[in-house]
């Protein structure tokens, strides 16, 4: 018997999973003594060695909401890739330095460097090389 862990407001509840696929931080609705409840699985059946006995079972599965894969989050992802060709301001260049945790940006033309904080870049024309 397939058997997940589920926390209510009640604290763990062990549940036989029946047919349903469940995946862990799903939304589930499980009956324990006849009474519905709402909760979140935490242990999936494949998690477990030696399952303990079900106290209840689930009856619903509201699958966990999948989450955006960008990486807007990820310190640096603002920064423009090495031997990017830019152009802001009256500079035209290729970035070859970052400083990521300053947000700076080298970008070199000819024999002429410029640190420019990232922020300034945000509406250069940009070219990936």
């Amino acid at each position: 018997m397939n058997v997940a862990g589920v926390r209510t407001s009640e604290g763990i509840i062990w549940v036989a999973v029946g047919e349903h696929t469940v995946a862990v931080l799903d939304l589930v609705f499980i009956r324990v003594d006849s009474a519905e409840k709402p909760g979140t699985v935490l242990i999936t059946p494949d998690q477990l060695l030696n399952p303990p006995e079900p106290n209840g079972e689930i009856i619903a599965v509201r699958p966990r909401a999948e989450p955006d894969p960008g990486c807007d989050d990820v310190p640096g992802s603002q920064m423009l890739p090495l031997g990017a060709h830019v152009e802001t301001g009256g500079i035209a260049g290729v970035v070859v330095a970052l400083d990521v945790p300053n947000g700076l940006v080298t970008v070199r033309a000819g024999d002429a460097e410029w640190t420019l904080p990232v922020s300034n870049l945000e509406n250069a024309k940009r070219e990936n090389s």
